[in-house]
């Protein structure tokens, strides 16, 4: 199996209870059956800001923070899983607004 979705396999099963708060459905579902388009917001932007500065931004993405494990676990729908620090993070939400579309 190829590291990606090896990896999100591991995500998806580390973070299954968080996710079944999250999404609404059960830890054995959410383990079972992984995540689904619907799971998946689109019409927002997710951004997070490092505590260096750094950031990240996805499209048709949500976040997860667990205090104890000290992370914020992101969820993409097309980008893949990503685990990132806890400590000054923050995480915001950018509602995509079309302002123009030229049109042919």
């Amino acid at each position: 199996m190829h590291p990606v979705p090896r990896l999100a396999q591991q995500l998806v099963a580390e973070w299954a209870e968080d996710l079944a708060l999250v999404l609404g459905r059960s830890v054995d579902e959410i383990r079972q059956k992984g995540l689904g388009a619907a799971d998946f917001p689109s019409n927002e932007s997710l951004h997070i800001k490092l505590m260096d500065g750094s950031f990240v931004q996805f499209e048709y993405a949500f976040h997860v923070v667990n205090a104890q494990k000290f992370a914020i676990a992101v969820f993409t729908e097309h980008c893949g899983y990503h685990v990132f620090p806890f400590h000054e993070a923050e995480v915001s939400r950018i509602q995509r607004e079309v302002l123009f579309v030229q049109e042919f």
